[in-house]
């Protein structure tokens, strides 16, 4: 709110505020203006109320005027004045208030007249009006303000406030002021208590609401073999209050994606999945907007895993965004890049990628990460814990040994097994129907390998122990005509 004051009083026209918490907003911005800037009034226009002016408690009708052009003729008249424009976005399409804004931006010059829009909707800003506009966050409800909630929750259902008061206070960190008092009355009617899980629950349903995230639940960790170099790294850096985040980088179907999902079940934090793909819309300025608000949602489930999943394939555009979509995946790029150098949020970041060619160098530089780890091919060991697993999961003899499947990865074991149990064969037989990787791919397998020897750790504490094997290459035939 500082820095809104601050922007008020240096005479700024317009001031952008991109939030849901109206009448918070505006009771605390007006109470500040009143608080520090002598001679300023404030106002206040809503679609169905009209123009109504603080008075030091409270709101009082002035003018019950729901014409969007109203406020701007009004504040044109008027010096020293804060004008709220509360969900102003929606008439800014319109050529009559567009251009009756601009007119009272220039016609206002030097009597210290500011039109706050508050609106979450910031992709509505018009070019026009961006050289003209200042856009300024609004905290969510601080840890004292939530507890203070709480109190007043207790107090009028006559109920003695928790022993954990201050950690449901706490839990309620990025919560609205009405979605935090939503889930304790919840509580209250289904409990007879404010319990902290009815505000998680709460705050599962931003996670929801979000169209580029997803929470992640796992069941079952039997699945990873090995890896423990990574998994007990990760371990002890999320929890030390210093990490950053790792990048998982490897062969697909080694079990990157299910090492990072599954240590949030260990530590017993939630896992929140980013899509970088869904990121990208095709409406101007969507994409920035949908990244900025996913990155507040993990900030506000904090604390919490940031699961990114193939984080090269969302970032494939980069090196070409300025020529094929103006600049869009470069912008959202920098947005991210900030929020992870930046951010004081308790979230800890695990990156999967299967390409490293297509990541950008900054993206991979020191700080970004705590490190960067590679998830070679399973070890003759490893193989043989994967093996035994998914013979058991699905019923099946184990007829081959490790070493027949040397260069295979834990997906494609599963893959034969469950093959094998479908098929009502042995795994000799359904052997015939796997093609691992490391037949097809084996050239870029090698490249890949070579590359993270000298710039990453591996993953697993034992190297592998088979030895390369020489690739067979059919001989071509040639057809006759």
């Amino acid at each position: 709110m500082r820095k809104i004051i601050g922007k008020v009083a240096a005479n700024y026209p317009v001031i952008w505020v991109p939030t849901v918490e109206y009448d918070r907003f505006r009771d605390a911005l007006a109470s500040e203006v009143e608080e520090r800037l002598e001679g300023f009034s404030t106002y206040c226009w809503d679609v169905e109320r009209g123009i109504s002016e603080w008075e030091g408690e409270g709101w009082s009708e002035r003018e019950p005027n729901q014409d969007p052009l109203s406020p701007i003729v009004f504040g044109k008249n008027r010096e020293q004045a804060v004008i709220i424009l509360l969900d102003f976005d929606k008439f800014l399409s319109s050529p009559e208030v567009l251009r009756a804004l601009l007119n009272a931006v220039s016609e206002t010059e030097g009597r210290l007249v500011s039109f706050v829009i508050v609106s979450p909707n910031l992709s509505a800003l018009p070019p026009e009006l961006e050289r003209y506009t200042t856009v300024e966050e609004f905290e969510l409800p601080t840890e004292e303000e939530l507890l203070s909630v709480l109190k007043d929750i207790c107090e009028v259902n006559e109920l003695p406030l928790p022993e954990d008061a201050e950690g449901i206070s706490r839990a309620g960190r990025g919560l609205t002021l009405f979605e935090f008092s939503r889930a304790c009355t919840l509580s209250v009617v289904e409990t007879g208590e404010v319990k902290r899980e009815f505000i998680l629950s709460q705050k599962e349903q931003l996670v929801r609401k979000n169209p580029v995230l997803e929470l992640y639940h796992p069941e079952n960790l039997d699945e990873i073999k090995g890896l423990e170099r990574a998994r007990e790294f990760i371990k002890k850096m999320a929890t030390s209050g210093l990490g950053r985040g790792v990048l998982l980088l490897g062969v697909p179907g080694t079990g990157k994606s299910l090492l990072a999902k599954s240590i949030g079940k260990e530590l017993g934090l939630p896992i929140v999945s980013l899509n970088f793909e869904a990121v990208f819309d095709r409406f101007v300025g969507s994409s920035e907007q949908r990244i900025r608000e996913a990155l507040k949602v993990i900030d506000a489930m904090a604390p919490c895993i940031v699961f990114i999943d193939e984080i090269e394939k969302g970032l494939s555009g980069l090196a070409s965004s300025n020529s094929t979509d103006g600049g869009t995946t470069a912008r959202v790029f920098g947005s991210f890049l900030k929020w992870l150098n930046d951010r004081t949020s308790d979230t800890y970041v695990i990156a999967t990628a299967n390409d490293v060619s297509k990541l950008p160098p900054e993206f991979l530089r020191a700080e970004r990460w705590d490190a960067i780890f590679f998830v070679d091919l399973p070890t003759e060991k490893e193989l043989e814990e994967l093996l035994s697993y998914y013979c058991s999961v699905f019923e099946v003899e184990k007829t081959l040994s490790p070493s027949e499947l040397a260069g295979w990865t834990g997906a494609e074991v599963k893959s034969l097994c469950r093959t094998a149990k479908a098929l009502g064969i042995d795994l000799k037989e359904a052997k015939e129907f796997v093609k691992p990787l490391s037949a097809t791919m084996g050239e870029k397998i090698e490249r890949l390998r070579e590359w993270a020897s000298a710039r990453c750790v591996p993953a697993s504490k034992e190297a592998r122990s088979f030895k390369k094997e020489k690739r067979k290459v059919a001989k071509a035939v040639k057809v006759g005509r």
